[in-house]
């Protein structure tokens, strides 16, 4: 477990984690749950955010499966792009309230 941790303490930024369900290559969604809490704990001052995808594996997409179903993989990688798209404009929104100021 200590040589899989993501030094968070580090990140200056806003954060987005994806993770499936089904990740034959680590436990993906549980591990995106500590980087939140993790997150949480230290009062990271920037906009976290852990999207969980049912029926997916590792990549969340069905062209190169790691883990999940097709139509799990395949819907996976539909939200995920609908969501990191999201994602960044909001983000991209607070920046330019930011500097309007």
């Amino acid at each position: 477990m200590a040589q899989a941790t993501i030094a968070v303490e580090k990140i200056h930024g806003p954060v987005l984690l994806l993770s499936g369900s089904e990740d034959n290559l680590w436990p993906s969604v549980r591990m995106g749950d500590a980087i939140v809490a993790r997150l949480n704990d230290m009062g990271f001052n920037y906009p976290c955010e852990h999207a969980k995808y049912e029926a997916a594996g590792h990549t969340l997409n069905e062209y190169f499966m790691r883990g999940g179903t097709v139509e799990g993989n395949r819907t996976a990688r539909i939200e995920a792009t609908k969501k990191m798209l999201e994602f960044l404009a909001r983000i991209d929104q607070r920046l330019a309230s930011a500097n309007a100021r």
